[in-house]
């Protein structure tokens, strides 16, 4: 391994009890004006991967208005998991930025890992319809010193594969 990939740092936050707004804050503040992926489901329904131009476009109600419980929004800088615990989101940052997020709420950190700045996974996704061209999920694994994967970290999504 290189020195660079050595010194490829991964961080993972973790914030408790954010409101739907302090939610919506926060993915305001990691994905400024920057176009991202995002999924968001509830027991009723998962929707695919989206791209949007801004997180301004997300949504955030299904069928019959029921509120998406849980989500994952990404790009390249980060990547923001949450899921509805009672009335209060549980919210994951994962990104190798660690000052992204800092200020805005408390967050505990969960660790830092290592990552290989040039490996990427491209995982093919089924189409939805049988006449729309295969995607590509792109991921980062973020290691533990020891080599061992510890987490999976979405970076974004690309066209084409086979």
């Amino acid at each position: 391994m290189t020195q660079q990939e050595q010194n490829s740092t991964a961080y993972i936050y973790r914030y408790r009890k954010l409101s739907k707004h302090d939610l919506f804050l926060l993915l305001e503040h990691i994905f400024t004006q920057q176009a991202c992926f995002a999924y968001v489901s509830n027991y009723r329904e998962l929707r695919p991967i989206q791209a949007f131009a801004s997180v301004a476009e997300l949504e955030w109600e299904g069928e019959l208005g029921l509120a998406f419980e849980q989500g994952q929004i990404f790009n390249r800088t980060a990547e923001v998991r949450w899921k509805l615990n009672g009335q209060h989101y549980d919210v994951l940052l994962l990104t190798e930025e660690d000052s992204l997020g800092d200020g805005l709420f408390v967050r505990k950190s969960l660790g830092q890992y290592r990552y290989h700045p040039k490996k990427e996974i491209k995982q093919l996704l089924t189409p939805e319809q049988p006449d729309q061209k295969q995607k590509r999920l792109i991921v980062r694994e973020y290691y533990a010193d020891n080599l061992a994967v510890i987490w999976s970290r979405y970076i974004g999504l690309e066209e084409g594969g086979e």
